[in-house]
């Protein structure tokens, strides 16, 4: 039984002790390690999981409503029973949101806070990019993604947010700004 979950399992899976961070009860944060497990190439696994589909005569444009020549893949996560799920779904089968169509790629014993968003999830960003738009046979692949593209979002406003800070404290003295918290 070993050698056949090995066999399934290769080189799609790692894992490490990575450093997360958790709410101390008494407020404030800490950062301690955690277990995260994700597979290092979403991008072999996505075509892994569309030849599995293919060889068994599952794929569907749906009736047309996807075009002929695109797969579309669906990113997203959850955090539920105190650990976060990163996920990926072939829209391209019949019932893409069901359990069954649902591939974990990445998961961590850990909030879902940003920052911990970005020690787990970073390592896909390229990927992701790569992946948006790369032919699979004749169909190219489009990306849809609730959780990186949220997690992008909060990337960007925290950079704002830093960089008017920085405005903020390098002219703090000389402003008239009232009521702004500068940490």
């Amino acid at each position: 039984m070993r050698k056949i979950i090995d066999e399934m399992i290769g080189d799609n899976l790692e894992g490490e002790v990575a450093p997360f961070s958790f709410k101390m009860p008494t407020g404030g944060e800490e950062i301690r390690g955690a277990p995260l497990v994700y597979v290092p190439n979403l991008i072999q696994k996505i075509i892994q999981t569309l030849e599995e589909q293919d060889s068994s005569a599952r794929l569907t444009w749906h009736g047309g409503f996807i075009p002929e020549n695109e797969i579309w893949v669906k990113l997203g996560g959850d955090r539920g029973g105190g650990i976060f799920k990163a996920t990926f779904q072939i829209v391209n089968v019949p019932n893409p949101n069901s359990v069954l169509n649902t591939c974990v790629f990445c998961c961590f014993m850990a909030g879902d806070s940003t920052y911990n968003l970005h020690v787990a999830l970073d390592r896909y960003k390229l990927q992701v990019n790569k992946l948006q738009g790369m032919r699979w046979k004749y169909h190219y692949q489009r990306v849809s993604s609730s959780t990186f593209t949220t997690y992008s979002a909060q990337l960007q406003r925290l950079q704002a947010a830093k960089s008017e800070l920085e405005v903020a404290r390098n002219h703090r003295a000389t402003s008239n700004i009232h009521g702004v918290a500068i940490w």
